[in-house]
């Protein structure tokens, strides 16, 4: 059996190299106390403990010893404080590595690290002292550059969201106008067709200077299209809506279609943008869309989802509208071979730009890897040989050996032989096109085609 003496010794050297502490003793310094006992010979001893770490001493909010059944011991008691009401500190800091994907970060990194270098040789002598400094300036600056990004994201998250509440109140104001409006016109008896005309004379008019300005919110232009045909046909709608937007002579009744008016008032600004005068609000446009190249990201094939665009939600759809636009009207996908913020052409999981390369045939495929660097070497700043043989590898196969170039200049879309000139196109040139697309003959066109063998041109 081992002697009581050396029990004492082994659980004193477990506290010492563990930092661990005999609870209950410190708590009850003066109080004598057992946990086991015998009768004859009477014995008497504190065989049991709660030894813890030196560091929750403070969390413990009480400790004792008290009876127990079914055991000659008593049982120990120990009682923890709220844990969670402490005040935590910064904890375990783990670098946020997706910041070296950032060009800004690199940038000044790039800089900064030789003034550490030169700092720590300056006061330090020992190489492993002068690494520990540069190793604690690149944490410093790493949660700096950090906590700066993510104000930048919840300040950018802030202003888009008083952006829409804003633009949510506007419509609501006139949506309440419309209810009004409607109720009183329901009871005159109009036709369909005179209906349509008080529509797109009198209450669609209410939105068309607000929409073109501000963005729209998805669930009002929900709500007005439900009131509107909810008005036209004092119900439930008779015709599917993509049949009523139609031409008369396709069966339609030329209904007013919200959603296209919206994204044609929206698009009719790439004419204000493409045009030579130099307004504050084109300053502001240009100043967020410089790392991108400016206005020439509106001829590349971009994908506002991938680029780190940091504008207004105006701007953020009027992007995203005309990319789709382009891509369902023309006939020739010149952008697609455009190699900057090209959608299809990733490296890091980034779209790139950069001055003197434009067109993926910039990159001379006809060239290896490094006579084709030394070729273009010269007109690039920030791409080193590794950045351009990986850009290089990014491109997909199936235009790595075209050499079309496509035009630069104004912006323009070729629609069915003809050239759809941005600059002088209208909100009712992007309407028109935006509907043909959508709009649908009614479903019994068919019916009556196949029933009673009639032509499309007999039936409309």
């Amino acid at each position: 059996m081992t002697p009581r003496k050396s029990v004492i010794n082994f659980i004193n050297d477990v506290q010492s190299q563990l930092d661990l502490v005999d609870i209950w003793r410190v708590k009850n310094p003066q109080t004598k106390s057992f946990t086991w006992s015998q009768r004859s010979p009477p014995i008497f001893c504190r065989l049991d403990y709660w030894l813890i770490s030196n560091n929750l001493h403070d969390w413990v909010k009480a400790t004792n010893i008290i009876p127990a059944i079914r055991t000659d011991h008593s049982a120990i008691y120990l009682e923890f404080g709220n844990v969670d009401k402490e005040a935590k500190g910064p904890g375990f800091w783990k670098m946020n590595t997706s910041i070296l994907e950032d060009d800004e970060y690199i940038d000044d990194l790039t800089k900064m690290v030789p003034i550490w270098i030169k700092e720590g040789r300056k006061e330090l002598s020992d190489h492993r002292n002068i690494w520990d400094w540069i190793k604690y300036n690149i944490r410093a600056h790493a949660i700096k550059y950090s906590k700066k990004k993510a104000k930048e994201r919840n300040e950018r998250r802030s202003k888009l969201e008083k952006e829409y509440t804003e633009a949510k109140q506007n419509f609501i104001e006139r949506l309440d106008s419309i209810k009004n409006l409607t109720r009183i016109w329901s009871s005159r008896g109009l036709s369909i067709y005179g209906k349509i005309t008080l529509l797109k004379s009198l209450l669609i008019p209410k939105f068309v200077y607000v929409s073109s300005l501000i963005p729209t919110p998805k669930e009002f232009v929900s709500q007005l299209n439900q009131l509107l045909f909810q008005f036209l046909w004092n119900g439930r709608d008779k015709v599917t809506r993509r049949s009523a937007i139609n031409e008369y002579s396709n069966g339609g009744l030329k209904m007013i279609d919200f959603d296209s008016m919206i994204i044609s008032l929206r698009l009719a600004w790439l004419k204000r943008i493409a045009s030579s005068n130099d307004d504050t609000w084109k300053r502001y446009l240009r100043h967020h869309l410089e790392r991108f190249g400016g206005p020439f990201l509106f001829h590349c094939n971009y994908d506002v989802s991938i680029l780190p665009l940091n504008i207004s939600l105006f701007y953020l759809e009027l992007l995203q509208w005309w990319s789709e636009f382009r891509d369902t009207f023309s006939s020739e996908k010149d952008w697609r071979y455009i190699l900057w913020n090209n959608k299809q052409i990733l490296f890091n999981n980034k779209s790139y730009f950069e001055a003197g390369v434009v067109h993926i045939s910039d990159l001379s495929f006809d060239l290896n890897n490094k006579d084709s660097f030394s070729l273009v070497s010269n007109r690039i700043s920030k791409t080193n040989f590794l950045v351009w043989a990986g850009l290089r590898h990014s491109i997909p196969s199936v235009l790595k050996n075209c050499t079309h170039k496509s035009t630069t200049g104004e912006l323009s879309l070729k629609i069915d032989d003809n050239i759809f000139d941005v600059t002088k196109k209208k909100s009712k040139d992007y309407y028109t096109l935006l509907v043909s697309r959508k709009a649908l003959f009614p479903t019994n066109v068919n019916k009556l085609q196949n029933e009673f063998h009639f032509t499309l041109e007999e039936v409309c």
